[in-house]
C-alpha cells in the first residue's frame, strides 16, 4: 500500500475545515445580534418594545444588511468548496485569511450607527472590509480554478459567472466607499446596487463568450 502524498490532505481533513468554516461564519453572525441583545435587556423604565425597536432602527438595519451580507459571502464560499475534492495549504492560508475579514464584520457594523449617527469612517471601514473579503474570495476562486487536481471538474462557464459576479460586487463595494465620502447614509444604500449589478455583468460576460467564437 502506497502512502498518501503529504501535500494530498485526506477527505477528512477537507471536511473538518469546511465544518470549521461553517461554526466561525455561524459565530460570526450570532455576534452581528449581541448588540442589540444588550439594548433589549436594560430598556428605559415604561418604554414599549416597539418604542425601543424604533428608536435602535438604525442598529437594526445594521444587523440585516450585514446578515445578509455575511449569509450571502458564505453562500458563494458554500459554492467553491462544494467542488472540492482535496485541500492544500495554500488554499488553507486563503480560507484563513477570507475568515479573519469576515469574523471582523461584526465590529464595524456595530460601529455604523452609534448614537444614531453614521459617520464616514465608520461607513468606509465597513464597506473595505467587504471589499477584502470580496478579493480574498476571488483569489480562492483562482486558486481553485487553477489547480484542477483540488477539484471536481466544473465547466467554464461557471467560472466565468462567478468571476462576472465576484468583480461586479467588488465594484459595487468600491463604488459605495466612494459615495460615503459625500454622504455615509447614501454610501449604505449604495449596497443595494450590488445584486443588480452582479446580474448585468453576468449577462455582458456571458453575451463576450457568444460573441467570441465569431470573432
Amino acid at each position: 500500500m502506497t502512502e498518501e502524498p503529504p501535500d494530498r490532505p485526506r477527505r477528512g481533513a477537507l471536511d473538518r475545515n469546511t465544518s470549521f468554516t461553517d461554526a466561525a461564519v455561524a459565530i460570526a453572525l450570532t455576534l452581528l445580534v449581541l448588540p442589540l441583545v444588550d439594548e433589549a435587556r436594560d430598556p428605559p423604565p415604561g418604554e414599549t418594545v416597539w418604542t425601543q425597536m424604533a428608536e435602535d432602527s438604525g442598529d437594526l438595519l445594521a444587523f440585516l444588511v450585514s446578515f445578509l451580507v455575511i449569509a450571502r459571502f458564505w453562500t458563494l464560499h458554500r459554492r467553491l468548496f462544494e467542488s472540492l475534492v482535496d485541500f492544500d495549504e495554500r488554499l488553507l492560508s486563503l480560507t484563513t485569511l477570507w475568515l479573519l475579514f469576515i469574523v471582523f464584520l461584526p465590529y464595524p457594523t456595530a460601529r455604523l450607527f452609534v448614537g444614531s449617527q453614521t459617520t464616514t469612517d465608520a461607513v468606509v471601514l465597513y464597506l473595505a472590509t467587504l471589499v477584502l473579503i470580496s478579493l480574498v474570495g476571488l483569489a480562492q476562486t483562482w486558486y481553485v480554478r487553477r489547480h484542477p487536481r483540488l477539484r471536481l471538474p466544473v465547466p467554464d462557464t461557471v467560472w466565468r459567472d462567478r468571476n462576472a459576479s465576484a468583480w461586479a460586487a467588488v465594484a459595487a463595494f468600491g463604488l459605495a466607499i466612494g459615495v460615503a465620502f459625500v454622504s455615509p447614509f447614501a454610501g449604505l444604500l449604495t449596497l443595494l446596487l450590488v445584486v443588480p449589478l452582479q446580474s448585468v455583468a453576468v449577462r455582458a460576460a456571458r453575451r463576450r463568450s457568444a460573441r467570441a467564437p465569431r470573432e
